[in-house]
């Protein structure tokens, strides 16, 4: 699996969402390095094979149990934002010892509304092969960006995203929307925190856990609010090292 590493300081892991991989952090990663972290900042498998979500997400949470080993680092904190906090829950279930805590930003938690549509999407999508191809590419795909993840407002930004989420491959696109229709949160644990975004049109804008952090921001807004998310993610950390001396 491939990752860059950024700093020196206690670890911590991020893991991009939803076709957007090394680009998604460059506003907040310096920010976060400055307060005393190291970056290992992967990039989730593009893929060609006709794997399932199940063994696809197998593949990732071994890859990055690998990266954690190579690195010699005995507990880790996780950092996903949108799709990627799934794979943090995941990495979270199968290696809970390894990990100090998990920060979702943004994290896919649809609404049933949202949910039934994707659900009549993958199934029209099942009988009909061709169908990802139109929806996933060109002006349909540049809306849906508009839509979830600027809410309705066309800038840079979006016409950046368009740019490198078109570039990725719609089986892997494919498998990471089934990946999103199936997830379901882990129960409630203090080892992970949500990030929620007030003026999410992609997820979930409301708390479902004690100790949740609602910024005001849409979902893209780790980029068009960068210094909101760098601090909350800050003091998020700040919190659970200042009661590890405590205790």
């Amino acid at each position: 699996m491939e990752h860059k590493i950024l700093g020196k300081g206690e670890t911590l892991l991020l893991i991009h969402g939803f076709a957007i991989s090394y680009p998604i952090w460059r506003r907040i990663q310096q920010k976060i390095v400055d307060a005393g972290y190291k970056l290992i900042i992967i990039d989730l498998l593009d893929t060609n094979n006709d794997k399932n979500e199940h063994e696809y997400i197998d593949q990732c949470i071994s890859g990055i149990e690998k990266i954690r080993r190579a690195q010699k680092v005995k507990r880790i904190s996780i950092i996903g934002y949108s799709l990627g906090a799934i794979f943090a829950e995941k990495y979270f279930s199968s290696y809970k010892d390894n990990v100090n805590l998990v920060i979702n930003i943004f994290p896919p938690i649809l609404t049933r509304t949202r949910k039934r549509f994707l659900d009549i999407l993958i199934t029209f999508a099942t009988s009909f092969n061709f169908f990802w191809e139109i929806v996933l590419s060109g002006k349909i795909l540049y809306f849906l960006i508009i839509l979830l993840g600027f809410n309705l407002r066309q800038n840079k930004e979006s016409k950046y995203w368009f740019e490198i989420i078109s570039k990725s491959k719609i089986k892997t696109m494919t498998l990471w929307l089934k990946i999103v229709n199936s997830y379901k949160q882990l129960p409630n644990n203090k080892k992970i925190i949500n990030i929620i975004a007030k003026n999410d049109w992609a997820a979930s804008n409301r708390k479902t856990r004690e100790g949740d952090v609602v910024l005001n921001c849409s979902h893209s807004g780790i980029i068009t609010e960068s210094e909101k998310v760098a601090k909350a993610i800050i003091n998020i950390l700040s919190s659970l090292n200042a009661n590890s001396k405590q205790s």
